[in-house]
């Protein structure tokens, strides 16, 4: 929210979605990427739970008895966990075909943001638990294990995209490349492709007999190495764990409109001076310098609690203040 780039939908083109920024090998466009895939792994798979073909029940992962922890009030495992193992296969199938540029950079970028998006999802299922017992006393606790939020799985995302890691392409993959255009890039750009699939109602097959990559020879551990490492050679290839990207952004690419990307800008955007995060109104604003707006506003006041059992407020006019990029 208070990045210069704020994730915004592209309305005036109903296939771009969040633009053809998306094109550039950018911090941005990984997380988007990684998003995405972990977006298709956590639908799928709750979606199991509804008896989804060839995605049965399917609890593998689970903690034994043994390795509970001996303290806590007695639970028991009951039912179907969110089947991450299958969603994950999925999302695997149906987004890594679509990167079909050979060993190019770009291509390998965005297969391992997508793995970096499903591992996100796998690593933090969550457990959760319903009472039983008489008058709540809570004497039994039934679990199971259910994919994160959205909310959660956008912020883990977020924390990567802070610290992604830029790469270059290992030289030792071969290079018998095809050149690419940006037209040749807007045509295999995995996500303008899905949406065009939504807008268009296709229906993607994805194969069910098989754990095999479809239509792609690509490793499924992309060789990059990092433009940035120690000196010992520790830690040159990226892990799961990291976002990577390969084009260095300009600090002004997302300051002001760029229809051809589908940039916005950030003038007219709401900053706060006094806050010591990106939001600041001097980052925010580009040092474009901002506009103070003030006005009177109501909010809730002098609260009350009634028995039983509700909150009672009166509405009282504040002063309030408003700064805006110029």
């Amino acid at each position: 929210r208070g990045e210069r780039w704020n994730c915004s939908e592209v309305l005036s083109d109903k296939n771009a979605l969040f633009g053809n920024v998306l094109l550039k090998g950018v911090p941005e466009t990984a997380f988007v990427y990684a998003l995405v895939s972990a977006s298709v792994v956590r639908a799928v798979s709750e979606a199991c739970l509804t008896s989804l073909r060839n995605c049965p029940c399917n609890n593998r992962g689970r903690e034994t008895h043994e390795e509970r922890d001996r303290d806590v009030v007695n639970w028991q495992w009951q039912g179907c966990d969110h089947n991450i193992h299958y969603g994950r296969k999925f999302g695997r199938r149906l987004l890594d075909p679509l990167e079909t540029g050979g060993f190019h950079i770009r291509f390998l970028m965005n297969l391992h943001n997508y793995r970096v998006g499903r591992r996100v999802v796998a690593e933090n299922m969550q457990r959760y638990c319903r009472c039983h017992g008489t008058s709540g006393s809570c004497t039994l606790k039934t679990c199971y294990r259910r994919t994160p939020s959205m909310r959660l799985i956008g912020n883990e995302l977020k924390a990567k995209y802070e610290k992604a890691a830029q790469v270059m392409r290992d030289n030792t993959l071969p290079m018998n490349l095809d050149h690419h255009t940006s037209r040749d890039f807007s045509r295999g750009n995995s996500i303008i492709q899905l949406n065009r699939w939504n807008n268009q109602r296709t229906l993607r097959e994805v194969d069910h007999n098989s754990l095999l990559y479809r239509n792609s020879a690509l490793p499924r551990q992309p060789s990059l190495l990092k433009v940035s490492f120690d000196r010992s050679g520790h830690d040159q290839r990226p892990t799961t764990q990291e976002l990577v990207f390969y084009e260095q952004p300009s600090p002004e690419l997302f300051c002001d409109p760029n229809p051809h990307l589908h940039i916005l800008g950030t003038r007219g955007r709401a900053c706060n001076s006094t806050s010591p995060g990106r939001d600041n109104c001097r980052s925010l604003c580009c040092s474009r310098g901002h506009r103070t707006h003030r006005y009177y506003g109501l909010e809730n006041c002098e609260c009350k609690f009634i028995w039983c059992c509700r909150v009672e407020c009166q509405k009282c006019l504040v002063l309030k203040t408003q700064e805006t990029c110029m």
